[in-house]
Protein backbone atom coordinates (compact mmCIF):
# COMPACT_ATOMS: atom_id res chain seq x y z
CA UNK A 1 0.00 0.00 0.00
CA UNK A 2 1.56 3.43 -1.20
CA UNK A 3 1.24 6.57 1.76
CA UNK A 4 -0.15 9.14 -0.16
CA UNK A 5 1.70 12.34 1.25
CA UNK A 6 -0.50 15.11 -0.55
CA UNK A 7 -3.19 12.98 2.16
CA UNK A 8 -0.83 13.82 4.93
CA UNK A 9 0.18 17.27 3.96
CA UNK A 10 -3.78 18.31 3.41
CA UNK A 11 -4.57 16.13 6.39
CA UNK A 12 -2.03 18.29 9.26
CA UNK A 13 -2.96 21.34 7.60
CA UNK A 14 -6.46 21.21 8.26
CA UNK A 15 -5.93 19.95 11.29
CA UNK A 16 -4.02 22.63 12.50
CA UNK A 17 -6.10 25.23 11.09
CA UNK A 18 -8.98 23.46 13.42
CA UNK A 19 -6.64 23.97 16.16
CA UNK A 20 -5.86 27.00 15.69
CA UNK A 21 -9.61 28.09 15.82
CA UNK A 22 -10.15 25.45 19.30
CA UNK A 23 -7.54 27.63 20.77
CA UNK A 24 -8.37 31.10 19.41
CA UNK A 25 -11.62 30.14 20.74
CA UNK A 26 -10.45 29.26 24.46
CA UNK A 27 -8.24 32.36 24.58
CA UNK A 28 -11.60 34.72 23.55
CA UNK A 29 -14.00 33.09 25.46
CA UNK A 30 -12.08 32.03 28.64
CA UNK A 31 -13.65 32.68 31.83
CA UNK A 32 -13.53 36.00 33.84
CA UNK A 33 -11.50 34.21 36.40
CA UNK A 34 -8.97 33.79 34.07
CA UNK A 35 -9.27 36.32 31.80
CA UNK A 36 -5.35 36.63 30.88
CA UNK A 37 -5.65 33.22 28.88
CA UNK A 38 -3.51 33.59 25.50
CA UNK A 39 -2.84 31.84 22.23
CA UNK A 40 0.63 31.75 22.79
CA UNK A 41 0.11 29.72 26.50
CA UNK A 42 -0.98 27.03 23.81
CA UNK A 43 2.42 26.72 21.50
CA UNK A 44 3.88 23.91 23.60
CA UNK A 45 0.56 21.91 23.13
CA UNK A 46 -0.17 22.46 19.67
CA UNK A 47 2.99 21.50 19.02
CA UNK A 48 2.99 18.23 20.82
CA UNK A 49 -0.57 17.56 19.94
CA UNK A 50 0.63 17.96 15.52
CA UNK A 51 3.73 15.76 16.34
CA UNK A 52 1.87 13.24 17.63
CA UNK A 53 -1.13 13.90 14.59
CA UNK A 54 1.75 13.10 12.23
CA UNK A 55 2.84 10.05 13.86
CA UNK A 56 6.77 12.00 13.53
CA UNK A 57 6.07 10.55 17.92
CA UNK A 58 4.40 7.48 19.64
CA UNK A 59 3.51 9.08 23.08
CA UNK A 60 4.13 5.38 24.61
CA UNK A 61 7.85 5.76 23.16
CA UNK A 62 8.24 9.09 24.69
CA UNK A 63 7.77 7.36 27.99
CA UNK A 64 11.27 6.28 29.74
CA UNK A 65 11.97 2.90 30.35
CA UNK A 66 11.68 1.54 33.90
CA UNK A 67 15.81 0.90 33.98
CA UNK A 68 16.13 4.57 32.81
CA UNK A 69 13.51 5.94 35.38
CA UNK A 70 10.33 5.50 33.71
CA UNK A 71 7.46 3.88 35.56
CA UNK A 72 7.20 0.49 35.42
CA UNK A 73 3.79 0.10 34.36
CA UNK A 74 2.15 2.20 32.22
CA UNK A 75 -1.84 1.77 32.27
CA UNK A 76 -3.24 2.32 28.33
CA UNK A 77 -6.51 1.19 29.28
CA UNK A 78 -8.92 3.77 28.98
CA UNK A 79 -10.85 4.27 31.78
CA UNK A 80 -14.78 2.72 32.07
CA UNK A 81 -17.35 5.86 31.82
CA UNK A 82 -18.80 6.60 35.08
Amino acid sequence: MMVDETFDDDFLQDLSARLDGVIQWAAENAPVRRSTLSVDEFAEVREQFLRIASHLENPLEAEPEPEDGGAQYVNVSPAPWP
